[in-house]
């Protein structure tokens, strides 16, 4: 049974599960992959995983089915390195989900205090 954590199904075995997002491109099967693995790295905050899936092509800015970027779901888990470096490779931190919801609104929304400030920063 999966259970929904913000536009993401986790399954058991901790994974995630993306939610078709609509998209008004065409994105290839490997694209897909690399945004649906993208999304789980973000997720995990493993930057290692990160920093690879970009290189290889993933989409810095894809979103799943509610809107949600890897940005705003490293900032909701309070992984500030990730944000660091998804912002650094393109991320657009003031795109919002299907709730409006930025980046800074979901580590605001979990409290993560660190990226709270590092989000801040980027508006001033």
């Amino acid at each position: 049974m999966a259970k929904k954590i913000s536009g993401v199904a986790r399954k058991r075995n901790g994974r995630a599960k993306e939610i078709p997002a609509k998209r008004t491109g065409k994105t290839s099967k490997k694209g897909a992959k690399l945004n649906s693995l993208l999304i789980d790295a973000s997720l995990d905050g493993d930057l290692s995983r990160m920093r690879r899936l970009l290189r290889q092509g993933a989409d810095v800015n894809f979103r799943n089915g509610v809107g949600m970027t890897a940005l705003s779901l490293s900032a909701w888990k309070g992984y500030t390195e990730a944000c660091r470096l998804l912002v650094e490779s393109g991320a657009d931190p003031n795109w919002k989900d299907i709730h409006g919801e930025t980046a800074l609104h979901m580590a605001e929304l979990s409290m993560h205090r660190e990226t709270i400030e590092y989000l801040r920063s980027l508006n001033e």
